[in-house]
């Protein structure tokens, strides 16, 4: 979706959009990059909102994915580190169950 609204804008003008958003591959790049903090997310936004041809439903196609896949990773994070305790206090209630 964002390469699309972009693309037809990058034949007349280039710019940062069209840098990060005018093929496939580098909109798939950009937003690997945004997700796994290779790239701040804030620029990129900013240069959306300074270009004429980024219009709201870019902007906020973008700002959805931003906020989806932020949470979908916290949530990873944080089950991971929940199922890692959790085996760590079983593990350690079996041994004091055993040693009683």
């Amino acid at each position: 979706v964002l390469t699309e609204g972009i693309w037809e804008s990058c034949l007349n003008s280039p710019d940062i959009s069209c840098e990060k958003f005018g093929t496939l591959l580098a909109s798939m790049m950009t937003l690997f990059q945004i997700l796994y903090h290779g790239i701040l997310w804030g620029p990129v936004w900013d240069a959306f909102g300074a270009e004429a041809h980024a219009t709201w439903f870019l902007r906020t196609v973008f700002l959805l994915f931003v906020c989806f896949a932020l949470i979908v990773v916290a949530n990873v994070i944080s089950s991971f580190l929940f199922a890692l305790q959790r085996q760590v206090g079983d593990r350690e209630r079996d041994t004091l169950i055993q040693n009683e």
